[in-house]
């Protein structure tokens, strides 16, 4: 046996000596150098020289599964959690980075014996947080309010309400468009026509075949109560079509959103008031599908204490995630959330944050699914007064130091 590990021994000199063995790995750039923790996983490009086939990426001390592309050019897949603090931590000690601190991990190359080795390290840098360019002004009216914008490609649309100096309105709703990320708009134009009363722009969508879709609120003041009209453009929002009505007049919702998947697909979730005492039940969460411009049946989600402020994601199954807040017993807010597996004729519930005391609350949700099925949710923590049937947000004197925002990450099922 020992003849034998002897030979193996010298064989590898000799390949070694010879040159035989694999080439010493030659590390040029790497691509991205950096990223913002907690961000989606993303595929890391190594370039340089004398790669094999058995080359690996080593990031964060670990050896990645590493894809050959050629000798010039390595890949792998960096998950999120592997750009986090805590990883750091765990793979290098306690107390290299934190989460408001920007820091550094090493990326090499290495090449198994014989011959191989690794190359020099490369550093790529996990941010805290993202970095933003000096604000632009875009519209030149100190009155200027709700703004909705739609990411189309490389332009951005954007509908917005202009109140002008008039106490009751007319209020009318702007479009602008901007080609070139932002740097320049185009001149504005009036999407509705100045009627009587209150008008808030909703939401701008891009659909299919260049087409807008513009969505407006107007508030009746005499009556207390909105209607949701809507309007095209076939030419980038140079002109606009008649309103129409967006969402049934006969329903006089106390809020509504909804999620347009195109012209012939719309999701409506929204919350009526029942005739119930407010202390009991008295409020439902609906849901009602348009599909080719008909109206499906309504179903309950859920009833409860002003279910309030859905967002909504589906999942690549056609699942139906709503998150929202819903008071407690406590008469503070708390966020759930209900889940669909039927195209929305069934839900069922459950409780996402437990915060809520007659002093604090948890408000607004925001979620969005990240491009690997995770999905991530912001809302807002903040102190209230509670009062029967009235919510009171309690304000610092800096403005911020008792409202914060939070985030939660989960994971769609499948």
């Amino acid at each position: 046996m020992k003849k034998y590990l002897f030979c193996a021994g010298f064989i590898l000199l000799i390949l070694s000596l010879t040159g035989c063995g694999n080439p010493e790995p030659v590390l040029s750039g790497i691509s991205p150098d950096s990223k913002v923790q907690h961000m989606p996983s993303f595929e890391l490009t190594v370039t340089g020289s004398d790669f094999v086939e058995e080359s690996k990426i080593v990031f964060n001390n670990e050896e990645m599964t590493t894809t050959f592309v050629s000798s010039t050019e390595l890949k792998c897949t960096i998950e999120s959690d592997d750009i986090t603090p805590a990883s750091v931590q765990n793979s290098q000690g306690a107390g290299i980075a934190n989460e408001t601190e920007d820091y550094q991990v090493d990326v090499f190359v290495r090449t198994p014996s014989p011959g191989g080795g690794d190359s020099v390290k490369l550093p790529f840098t996990v941010k805290a947080n993202h970095t933003f360019t000096t604000p632009k002004r875009i519209t030149h009216h100190a009155d200027t309010a709700e703004c909705y914008v739609d990411l189309e490609n490389n332009n951005i649309n954007m509908l917005y309400s202009h109140w002008g100096n008039k106490r009751h309105g007319p209020y009318p709703v702007h479009f602008r468009r901007s080609t070139d990320g932002g740097d320049t708009w185009s001149t504005a134009t009036k999407v509705n026509s100045e009627d009587h009363g209150f008008t808030c722009a909703y939401d701008i969508e891009a659909l299919s075949g260049g087409k807008l879709l513009a969505v407006y609120e107007h508030w009746d003041t005499i009556n207390f109560r909105s209607y949701f009209y809507k309007s095209e453009s076939n030419n980038n929002g140079q002109t606009w079509s008649s309103p129409g009505s967006f969402f049934p007049p006969s329903i006089n919702p106390i809020f509504i959103t909804w999620r347009i998947f195109n012209e012939n697909k719309i999701y409506y979730i929204y919350t009526i008031y029942d005739g119930k005492p407010i202390p009991e039940k008295g409020y439902k969460l609906k849901f009602m599908k348009r599909l080719n411009g008909v109206l499906g049946p309504e179903y309950t989600v859920t009833s409860g204490y002003l279910p309030l402020c859905v967002s909504m994601i589906t999942d690549d199954s056609g699942n139906i995630y709503l998150f929202y807040m819903q008071g407690t017993k406590q008469g503070s807010f708390d966020i759930f959330r209900a889940v669909s597996m039927d195209n929305g004729q069934t839900w069922s519930t459950d409780q996402i944050t437990h915060i809520a005391s007659s002093w604090k609350t948890a408000w607004v949700p925001y979620v969005t699914k990240l491009s690997d099925n995770r999905i991530i949710m912001f809302w807002r923590e903040t102190t209230i007064t509670s009062i029967p049937g009235m919510l009171e947000a309690e304000e610092s004197i800096d403005k911020f130091s008792k409202l914060k925002i939070r985030k939660a990450l989960g994971e769609l099922p499948g």
